[in-house]
Formats: structure tokens, sequence, C-alpha cells
């Protein structure tokens, strides 16, 4: 998760040690989503040619979470919502085909409007996931968009671009006279940007790489909006790039044994093929996407309902912020709020259940560290810290699925992340279950474990560590069903998600594996294969 609010010395160190050993490029090929990183972060990178929405200026020089909503719990699905109308998993083969049951189709677009109505774009829903933060989304193989929304006033330098309030006063005042401002950490300085939309100024830039062995895709767009920071970021996976990178990466660099990493000069000569639109073909859709949603941004309320792609449905991303230096605790929770303008009635069981998953986490956590504070001395170097995020990971028209994480900070070396999943069939309206995706009666539980078993293994590996058979035995052991518990939804993959210490050591994170459908296509229930895929 992002880092909107925590000013824990422990997480800034931890966090400043995870980019040392994992950059982007471990973000996507190590399956398991470190808990300290998550509770750290942002990301993002952008480039230029974004300038439909205005003028765009070269220079050399959202969005986390954490609003104001008051301290209130969530609430059942209010009206404040504006009603427009309008880690990673490692890849198994099918994540080389990342998204080509979608690939040939029509975009399906939701619009996304930024809490209290500040902003709004649109985005196609079974093409991208939706995150409040860049470490929540699953490995789905789709390109993985973030908004994030910090407040300005919690940032210490630890989040993910080492944002501090040095910088972001930098960063403000640059922006009012169109100037890039602040330089960027690990920002690629050719694709720095300033982009002028409907009058006002963001920042724009990529990152390639974090470090010398480092591979990674991301376009970040940056601005400011009262007391916040608003980072939206658009990621592309290195697993589906990499098969289109042959003439950009190499294997030879003596000094990252074992992986593949740049060439000399290829990020130049890449950067140059993307400004021509003749990149190879997945990475040119990931830079073309993050100009198509930037295209889409407006910051006027009054334009979301005639905006350019036809989108019933709206997401509206909404939280809940509370500081309490009394109990040295707070609280961020990020969630979405769903409209559809021709059904009013269509999202109440999805929303209902948002606030069935996120008033549970907040009561328990608020129980749990009342406990803690009663032994905890009083000039404890820390404070406890609860974050949700949320990922929207799919939606098609007929299925919708999505991600929440919950991390906890309570004191020692570092938090605990939990999860949950919600799948929805809006065509029969009623939740989806694991075992609707399969056909009655087949042994569903026994491929499942498996399938994991060796793909954890494999993930295992490729984190330089022993295959740990033991750890993970336990947490696939088809006799409980309850170890597949949580499980998402993508174009052409099942994914099911083990939360952190389930199948592995409480320093791997959570671990997510990804079965594309023709791996079970034999025990797959037809009638949900004819929904899953539009």
């Amino acid at each position: 998760m992002g880092k909107p609010f925590l000013n824990i010395i422990v997480f800034a160190m931890v966090f400043a040690g995870l980019f040392a050993l994992q950059g982007c490029k471990g973000l996507f090929l190590v399956s398991g989503k470190s808990t300290d990183a998550q509770s750290s972060a942002s990301a993002g990178q952008p480039d230029n040619s974004s300038a439909q929405n205005g003028t765009s200026q070269d220079n050399n020089g959202a969005a986390g979470n954490g609003s104001d909503n008051g301290g209130k719990a969530i609430g059942a699905p209010d009206n404040s919502g504006s009603g427009s109308g309008a880690q990673v998993g490692a890849a198994d083969d099918s994540q080389n085909a990342s998204g080509a049951q979608d690939a040939n189709k029509e975009a399906v677009f939701i619009t996304y409007i930024g809490e209290d109505s500040s902003f709004a774009f649109q985005y196609p829903a079974n093409k991208l996931t939706l995150s409040s933060n860049v470490f929540t989304a699953a490995g789905t193989g789709n390109l993985k968009l973030s908004v994030m929304r910090q407040r300005q006033d919690s940032l210490d330098g630890g989040g993910y671009y080492y944002f501090d309030k040095k910088h972001i006063e930098e960063d403000v005042d640059a922006l009012k006279e169109g100037k890039f401002g602040a330089d960027i950490e690990y920002s690629y300085k050719p694709a720095q940007k300033v982009l002028n939309i409907e009058g006002r100024f963001l920042k724009e830039f990529m990152v390639f790489s974090r470090s010398d062995c480092d591979v990674c895709f991301e376009r970040v767009m940056v601005f400011y909006d009262d007391q916040f920071q608003y980072l939206v970021v658009l990621q592309g996976d290195i697993n589906t790039f990499e098969g289109y990178l042959s003439d950009y990466l190499v294997n030879d660099n003596k000094d990252c044994p074992g992986v593949q990493s740049w060439g000399q000069g290829k990020i130049d000569a890449l950067y140059k093929e993307l400004l021509k639109g003749s990149a190879p073909e997945k990475v040119q859709q990931w830079y073309d996407s993050f100009d198509d949603i930037a295209a889409s941004i407006t910051f006027d309320s009054t334009k979301i309902a005639s905006m350019k792609n036809t989108a019933t449905i709206t997401i509206t991303g909404k939280s809940v912020y509370e500081n309490m230096p009394e109990r040295k605790t707070e609280i961020t929770a990020s969630y979405p709020f769903f409209e559809d303008n021709k059904n009013s009635e269509l999202f109440n069981d999805t929303n209902n259940h948002i606030k069935d998953v996120l008033d549970p986490w907040i009561a328990e956590f608020m129980d749990s560290t009342s406990d803690v504070l009663k032994d905890m001395p009083t000039d404890a170097p820390w404070n406890f810290a609860l974050q949700a995020d949320y990922s929207v990971e799919y939606y098609n028209g007929n299925i919708l699925s999505l991600l929440f994480t919950n991390y906890t900070f309570t004191g020692g070396a570092h938090g605990s992340t939990v999860s949950s999943t919600y799948n929805y069939d809006l065509v029969n309206n009623k939740e989806i279950k694991l075992s609707d995706i399969f056909k009655p009666g087949s042994d569903y539980l026994k491929f499942l474990s498996e399938y994991c078993f060796e793909d954890i293994k494999r993930q295992n590996t490729l984190m330089g560590m022993d295959s740990l058979e033991d750890m993970i035995k336990p947490g696939v052991d088809p006799s409980m069903p309850e170890n597949y518990a949580r499980f998402v939804l993508a174009a052409d993959s099942l994914i099911i998600i083990f939360d952190q210490y389930q199948v592995g050591p409480g320093a791997a994170g959570s671990y997510d594996v990804r079965i594309g459908y023709d791996k079970f296509t034999e025990m797959i229930n037809k009638d949900y294969a004819a929904i899953l895929i539009k």
C-alpha cells in the first residue's frame, strides 16, 4: 500500500531497502508483494505526448490515500458520489498472452471520479486494472492504473518517489508558473513534461529503471489540490513486455547475473520509437493508453456527463481518514463507490459488501490496538496505522472483480497485510463463488492445490529462496476450501491469492497464482465462460 500518513521511521528504512532489492522488475517478476513495501509507496510514470488536453511544455523540469471525511466509518452507499451516468504474480505460460481474449474486443469504459468530484477521466476497465495504490492490484497481466491521493503534510520522503515536504513546496510553486518543479527520483529526464489541462498545470514523467539491473515501465502524472498530492500512474507488466524487447534488453551485463537488463543506450532508443508510435506492440499500447487517459481528464464536473466514450458506470474514489494523536493511531481506508445511470440498484450489493469488508477491519484494528496501548511506552517512536486499499481487477459489463487489502502496523519490525476479494455476476445479480467457476462434481480443489503448489515453488526460486515445500503444503491443502477463499477473475485467467504467512515466510508477503482458463477447460462451467469472456 501507499504511505499517505505514516510517520514511522521503520517504514522509511524498510522501504529504501526494498527498492534496492526489488526495483520495478521485482514488482512484476516476484509474486510475493512485500508487506512493508505496500506500506509505503505509490508509483507511475508519464512521458510526453499527452497534450490533447492542452498545451504541453517541455521543461527540465494521483494518488495515494487519505481524505478528511471527518473520521466517519464507511457507511452504506450514499448519494455523494457524482452520478454522472456516464505483486504481483510470477508469470505462468498463459501470461505471455495476457489479455489476449480481450485484445481485439471493444473496450468497456468506466468513468472514474476523484473524491469531492475534483477531477474525472475514463479508462477501459476490461483492459486495465484500477487501484488506489500501486501495490494493491493482483497480477492479471493487464496494465495497472493507480490513482493515489496523499496528504501533503504526511509525506516525509519515504513515499514511492521519495517526495518530502520541501519537494512538494517546490512542486506547488513551480507548477503555478507552468514549470516542472522538483526533480523526481528515477525519472527519465527526456520525458519530463508539464501539461496544461483546462488552465491547470500537471507534471509528467516516466521511469524505466531504478537501478543498473532494473527494468520497469511507469508513466506518471502529478498534480496538487488543496492539501493533497495526486499521483496517476500507469504501469506495464514486464512479463507481458519481455517477449517484445529482444532488441532492447541484454543478458550479458556482468553486474546483473541471471537477469535481463537494459542494453547500452536502449532506453533512449525505445523512447524515440514510442514518440514515433513504432515501439513494440504491447509497449506502445502501454504508452498510448496513458495518453488516452490523460486526454480524457477534466477538472470541470459539468463535463463529466458528456465525456467522449460511452460509459454508464462510474466509480467515485472515496476514503476515510482518522488521525488520533492521543492514542498514536492513524487510519486511512480508500474504497470505490459504484453507480450505474441506467439501473440505480445495480451496484447496491457491491457497495454494501464494501462496507461489510472495511467496517469490521477498522473495528478490529481499534479493538486490538486498544489492548496494546495499555502497555505501550508513551515515548514509543512509532504510531499504530491501518491502511486499506482497493483494486478493480476486472469489469467487462457482465463480471466485476474486486480486491481489497488491509495493512496494519502495531509495532515490531514490520506490519501485516490481509486481503479480501469479491466477484459479482451482474447478469444474474449474485456473488460468484469459486465453486461456480467449475462444473458440478469436478475435483477442482485438487487441481488448484497441485497447480498452486508447483507455481509457488517456482516463485520462491525466482525470489532466490528454497522451495519451502513444508510451508506451502498446509496453505494449499485441498481439504480446506478456505485456503482458496481469495480469488479474482481476469479476461483470460483465474487468480488465486494467498495472504502473508499462508504459504511462505512473512517477509515474502502475499502470493498470487495466475491460472489461465485454458489450463482447466474441461472443468470450467461453460455458463460462466460465456460471460467471463465477453
